[in-house]
């Protein structure tokens, strides 16, 4: 499923226009290579970089990571098995998708239901917790809300979420 959100593929708005399965001109058969990212974001600072990974039950691993620099919008893209980008975050205002929320906005304001979202463990930051959520048919596109810190077995406080960043690839599957 691709979206149509009015922008022509030259229009450099367009670079960072998500769906699904894609995010401008990277899919899951994209190569994770500086140049291959560098094609599909002509406009954008295209960095390389390790990140160590942490878990509660296995010592912390380092993944590599191409981090995509553009005014208005961060994106980091991980590798996926066979070299190819297998998944992405991004915020920013310049990333547009089919719900286009704009950075802080409201979880009322998404018009996700309760139903379409889950409380989980900030992965990346200890003692957070976060709510994703995400349409029937999207399994690859996930939209983060920043809630206030808690159980996550509480139901999660909608009324102070907040939306923060996109994941989009193997990164966001249920």
């Amino acid at each position: 499923m691709v979206w149509d959100v009015g922008l022509a593929p030259t229009d450099p708005a367009a670079e960072f226009v998500y769906g699904h399965d894609y995010i401008g001109g990277v899919t899951h058969r994209t190569r994770f290579s500086i140049a291959a990212v560098k094609r599909a974001f002509p406009s954008a600072e295209i960095t390389r970089e390790d990140w160590s990974m942490y878990t509660d039950s296995r010592p912390a691993r380092r993944e590599p990571r191409i981090r995509v620099r553009a005014p208005g919008v961060d994106l980091v893209l991980g590798e996926a098995p066979g070299g190819c980008v297998g998944g992405a975050t991004i915020d920013g205002a310049r990333a547009r998708g089919p719900v286009n929320l704009p950075d802080g906005a409201a979880w009322r304001d998404s018009g996700f239901a309760p139903a379409d979202c889950r409380t989980e463990q900030e992965p990346f930051v200890p003692d957070t917790s976060v709510m994703s959520c995400g349409r029937p048919g999207e399994s690859d596109l996930r939209y983060w809300f920043a809630i206030p810190a808690q159980d996550v077995t509480a139901p999660p406080d909608l009324e102070h979420a907040r939306f923060t960043h996109v994941v989009w690839g193997y990164f966001a599957r249920w």
